[in-house]
């Protein structure tokens, strides 16, 4: 009876070729098969970050309600909250008010106009906890249709 290798195992890992016939003895001493494919550690972390990254991803979009923003929705908050000042077709009706048909103020990204809405800036005033911020958004949403 052949002497057990030791550490068989890593060296299936390390891809170091065994002359035993292909065979890696276990413990107890009994031959076992050849595997046809071996996975470097490199490989094997490969295939770790792929599942990993997979799952998160899955966790991110499954642990909240995502929605498309409403523009239907936010045309009517507009007409009932900003047209007084910004007008009902983005033209300015107040002098330091800007004007959303020449995409004045719309350069920015949304998180930052969601900011200025809810907080208030200038004459405008806050919107927090008058307007959801998913409401805020569909308004965002729609003042980029008017130009």
């Amino acid at each position: 009876m052949q002497q057990p290798e030791k550490n068989c195992w890593k060296k299936k890992l390390q891809k170091i070729r065994i002359n035993n016939k292909g065979k890696c003895h276990n413990i107890a001493g009994k031959a076992e098969p050849r595997i046809s494919k071996i996975y470097t550690p490199s490989k094997i972390l490969k295939k770790r970050d792929i599942k990993l990254g997979l799952f998160v991803l899955l966790l991110a979009l499954g642990s909240g309600t995502s929605r498309a923003a409403d523009t239907i929705k936010g045309g009517q908050l507009y007409v009932q909250h900003c047209a007084s000042c910004h007008g009902a077709s983005g033209i300015s009706v107040m002098p330091d008010a800007p004007n959303f048909a020449r995409n004045e103020s719309l350069l920015q990204p949304d998180l930052v106009l969601l900011d200025s809405i809810k907080n208030g800036k200038n004459a405008m005033p806050a919107y927090q906890g008058i307007l959801k911020d998913l409401e805020i958004l569909d308004v965002i949403v729609y003042l980029r249709t008017l130009n």
